[in-house]
């Protein structure tokens, strides 16, 4: 990159970090950010050192604030203290509460990143850092309940670092303007694109009524995997789970005949160039900002109907009906694709994971026809075997 940039970028990253510096304030001892373990490249737990930067929403270049810093031990386990508790909840004003951070853990020569969201509640000395899972959302208002926790990571430092950035880890080359930790992003690129929210499969002609909802106003957590490439945008790696708080309910138009689709909305996403050494390389991330509606049903789901061991799981009657608005669901391992124009004019794509349809945000409802005793059947994986009740995805249709 050539040095008028950087000195550009240098300019900007310091005008936008003063952006976000509140009036100083006590440090505090007692707001836990996230506890999690560092394993190294092999997938051991290890020993290393584990930063937390804040991740706010941004339009131009800047420095993430450094938030707090731990230090693992033999066991991998860590838990980051938030070094100032007025400068967190200011950060937190930005989305009402919620906070997307991005930590970053080293061992001798490796490095890994996980990026998450957590919601920041309380003021002055009673600031708390609360996992998503212990956040509900009522009109439109996110609050924690019951017993909170902070939230729980997990970092895999497995990327090597180069020799110029590993120099700097161990101290071979005296802290310096040239090559210090550092978490510097430049000017997001932001698109819109539709994302998988789950799916629908109804395998019954007889006036069976299948209804898909998401977004349920009570509660929020639709998460989305962040896409780290370490090659300018060539392969991504997922690196992080970062949660869209926006809340509001969308239901799919109900189906009356054979019916297997994947259901999709529409949101926003940034891809920003960003890298932890003033001196290492820039890399590209991709990360969800925010839910703006829509529904689109065009994508065809295969093997997703006749599915159901009828010697296994129970028949339905005619006239019955089954709802479902609890238990997780199976991760998408392509939830949402998302594409930006480059330089060169060449579309790059990336594929993140998103939560699908039946998480605690989302309702299934089926309102079975036909005549009186006809059987229907509804089930899960495990070659059909699985309650519908409980599997992670729900398909609906005996395989006889």
């Amino acid at each position: 990159m050539p040095m008028t940039v950087l000195r550009r970028l240098a300019l900007l990253a310091a005008g936008s970090a003063a952006l976000l510096v509140v009036p100083a304030a006590t440090a505090s001892a007692a707001t836990e950010l996230t506890r999690g373990v560092l394993r190294d490249a092999s997938g051991q737990p290890s020993a290393g050192t584990v930063r937390v930067y804040a991740w706010p929403h941004h339009k131009r270049p800047m420095s993430l604030p450094l938030l707090g810093e731990a230090q693992a031990g033999a066991s991998g386990a860590f838990v980051v203290i938030a070094a100032d508790d007025a400068r967190l909840a200011k950060l937190a004003e930005q989305r009402h509460g919620w906070l997307d951070l991005i930590a970053v853990g080293e061992t001798p020569g490796f490095q890994g990143r996980w990026a998450f969201t957590s919601f920041i509640v309380g003021e002055q000395r009673a600031v708390k850092s609360v996992a998503p899972r212990d956040v509900t959302t009522t009109a439109g208002v996110a609050r924690a309940s019951g017993p909170t926790r902070s939230p729980d990571i997990r970092i895999t430092a497995k990327r090597r670092l180069p020799p110029v950035v590993r120099a700097a880890q161990v101290g071979g080359e005296p802290p310096s303007n040239r090559c210090r930790p550092e978490y510097q992003t430049l000017k997001p690129v932001s698109t819109q694109r539709w994302a998988l929210v789950g799916e629908l499969n109804n395998a019954y002609n007889d006036g069976t009524r299948a209804k898909f909802s998401y977004g349920r106003e009570q509660t929020a957590d639709t998460n989305f995997g962040v896409g780290v490439s370490s090659d300018s945008g060539g392969s991504f790696s997922i690196e992080g789970e970062t949660h869209v708080a926006d809340s509001g309910e969308l239901t799919f138009p109900t189906v009356k005949r054979r019916y297997a689709r994947k259901l999709r909305s529409k949101f926003e996403f940034t891809r920003e160039a960003a890298r932890t050494y003033t001196c290492a390389k820039w890399d590209v991330q991709v990360r969800a900002n925010q839910w703006l509606l829509g529904t689109d049903d065009a994508i065809r789901q295969k093997r997703a109907l006749d599915r159901c061991d009828a010697s296994y799981v129970g028949g339905t009657d005619a006239g019955a009906s089954f709802a479902r608005a609890t238990n997780n669901a199976t991760r998408w391992k392509k939830g949402a694709g998302v594409s930006f124009p480059t330089v060169s004019g060449v579309s790059a794509g990336l594929w993140l994971t998103s939560q699908s349809g039946f998480s605690r945000n989302v309702t299934l409802d089926y309102a079975f026809g036909g005549p009186r005793g006809k059987k229907h059947f509804i089930c899960g994986g495990d070659h059909g075997k699985q309650s519908a009740a409980v599997a992670g995805r729900v398909w609906s249709g005996s395989l006889k």
